[in-house]
């Protein structure tokens, strides 16, 4: 793998090498040069996330442009070698096949990067140099490999004028349809794209008719081949809620015009509804607490962390650094990626196990730890259906019982807040009201309300 981490950053790094013996400047195309920052032997750059999945998705240009690099580097030498250990003298890298006529264009013969025009064939090396000229015979025709990447095309495109681009590298003006999903998913989180991506692919499959000379009936249809699929009401909903998003986009960007066919359509009776999660009780709450030995150290902070501030498992898992509050020596680390409301202050408490210091991950893959403490639950409660995801939900509502303002209870929760006049500290609550009402949630099964307790 080329992603690693510095000892003074949580950042992953992308750490790349050419071989000692490659010239760079000779082998590697312009776009390569500049790609790889003009060259450097050894290539590093942040990719500037903590988030593994995600550097993974930043680094695949640099990394795919590498692979390429190397396989036409040790292309070159697999061919060079095998025909100089043969013949001792300068290699040709063409065999002369007697009775054989490429079709004009840039291709690969014998291995090697050749332009065909009428009886001329140009043979050119890995980087670029002109290597020798041969003769094209006039027997009978036979389709070579083509030159299989843009870039290698580019590279020889630019050095013989008899060349002619490959129409599979002309650039393509992308309209209609495409030009629409193009432009609303531009900047968008690949995740989100993907799923756009993924409901104008169904779309496409189900209907197949053109945005332009779509009809309400026609976003129906869509509608009903999403239910066929087995989709809830709100998966529905929100592929249906994309397409219209990109038309109304596209409407902004003078790509589309005329009326919505997505917009407002009627879903009734399409969907499953969505599913029940089980509540966790106070007395399956205490079963768990008397079991959490059985779970390693990690993820019984894990789990300690997830009932007390009913933070999602996917914000508890991307914790690697901590900030103290203005004015306070509070603790407290920037959680939320799910929406701009999500982004929160979650309070570093005493008494859950924490460092003293966080400067790194504390926990692994959040879907790792899913499992791990899901089969957890199904040991400790078997049958009850409670998943992990119900510590959140069980928080919310301890704190719904409290007489903290609903401004801070939602922002506690990383919901969006209904009233921005109630808005403390501008975007976020100062800690001081936040953490007592964190610190309140009993997570061992004794929590109470003041009714019962009386």
């Amino acid at each position: 793998m080329y992603l690693t981490t510095r000892t003074n950053s949580q950042h992953w790094l992308l750490d790349l090498t050419f071989p000692a013996t490659m010239d760079l400047d000779r082998f590697l195309t312009e776009d390569e040069l500049r790609l790889f920052a003009g060259g450097r032997r050894h290539f590093t750059k942040s990719m500037r996330t903590i988030d593994f999945d995600e550097a993974v998705i930043r680094s695949n240009p640099y990394v795919q442009a590498y692979r390429l690099i190397m396989y036409r580097w040790r292309n070159r030498h697999r061919i060079f070698d095998s025909l100089a250990d043969r013949t001792g003298a300068t290699p040709m890298p063409f065999k002369s096949v007697a009775g054989l006529t490429y079709d004009d264009g840039l291709q690969i013969i014998d291995g090697m990067q050749a332009v065909v025009a009428g009886a001329k064939i140009t043979f050119y090396g890995a980087d670029g140099k002109l290597l020798r000229l041969a003769e094209n015979p006039a027997a009978h025709r036979i389709q070579a490999p083509y030159v299989d990447n843009p870039e290698t095309a580019a590279a020889v495109l630019a050095k013989d004028p008899l060349a002619v681009v490959p129409r599979r590298f002309e650039r393509k003006i992308k309209t209609g349809d495409h030009a629409i999903i193009d432009a609303y998913c531009a900047g968008k989180k690949p995740p989100i794209e993907a799923d756009i991506r993924h409901s104008w692919s169904i779309y496409q499959e189900a209907v197949g008719v053109p945005f332009a000379k779509a009809t309400r009936m026609d976003a129906r249809r869509f509608a009903e081949a999403l239910d066929a699929r087995g989709l809830g009401i709100a998966t529905i909903q929100k592929k249906v809620g994309w397409l219209s998003s990109a038309v109304s986009h596209a409407s902004k960007l003078d790509l589309f015009t005329g009326r919505n066919p997505f917009a407002q359509v009627m879903l009734n009776g399409l969907g499953k509804p969505a599913e029940r999660r089980e509540e966790i009780s106070e007395e399956q709450m205490a079963t768990v607490w008397a079991n959490l030995h059985q779970l390693d150290d990690a993820d019984q902070v894990l789990w300690r962390l997830l009932a007390k501030t009913g933070a999602r498992l996917s914000e508890a898992c991307s914790i690697a650094k901590e900030e103290f509050e203005r004015g306070s020596d509070r603790r407290f680390c920037w959680v939320g990626t799910k929406t701009q409301a999500s982004w929160r202050r979650l309070p570093l408490l005493a008494g859950i196990g924490l460092p003293d210091k966080i400067a790194g991950r504390l926990f692994d893959d959040a879907r790792k730890a899913d499992k791990r403490l899901n089969r957890f639950l199904e040991k400790v409660l078997p049958g009850s259906g409670v998943t992990v995801h119900a510590l959140r939900h069980r928080a919310i509502d301890v704190w719904r019982h409290s007489q903290v303002n609903s401004h801070i209870q939602r922002r506690v929760a990383g919901h969006a807040s209904r009233d921005v006049n109630d808005a403390y500290g501008g975007q976020h609550p100062p800690l001081s009201l936040v953490q007592p009402l964190i610190e309140m949630n009993a997570i061992d099964g004794t929590f109470q309300l003041a009714s019962e307790a009386a």
